[in-house]
């Protein structure tokens, strides 16, 4: 459990490094628009990342059906919250819509950018046996 905590608190610590470059570079060219639309997508993507992590840490203390009707019902709440911060995105005037859907999108890239690392670091720095 530990191992998992430390694991959140990495890739939190990592969304944080990527959203702050991303928020430097939106404030150099002074978009604003962009700005307030980065944060609004990164906040609700760390939240969607949370409701995913405790949707799987409790679903495997159910038994096998409860765990599949209750991990179901989480994915479509998780789904409608990114329905209604895109529907608010692009209804804002003040919010630049493809800076939310970036924002939206950190998590993701964080992760995959992670697994492509570990994977050119075990091709080109393989582990003698």
């Amino acid at each position: 459990m530990e191992k998992l905590r430390s694991l959140k608190v990495q890739l939190v610590k990592q969304f944080l490094l990527l959203y702050a470059v991303l928020l430097a570079f939106l404030l150099a060219r002074w978009d604003l628009s962009g700005a307030y639309g980065l944060t609004f997508g990164t906040l609700m993507a760390a939240l969607n990342f949370f409701l995913l992590a405790s949707t799987l840490e409790k679903s495997v203390q159910m038994n096998p059906h409860r765990a599949r009707v209750f991990v179901t019902a989480h994915y479509f709440i998780r789904y409608a919250l990114f329905f209604v911060v895109l529907l608010i995105a692009i209804q804002r005037a003040d919010m630049n819509f493809v800076w939310a859907v970036v924002g939206l999108l950190i998590p993701k890239a964080v992760i995959l950018g992670g697994n492509f690392v570990d994977i050119f670091r075990r091709r080109f720095n393989p582990r003698k046996t």
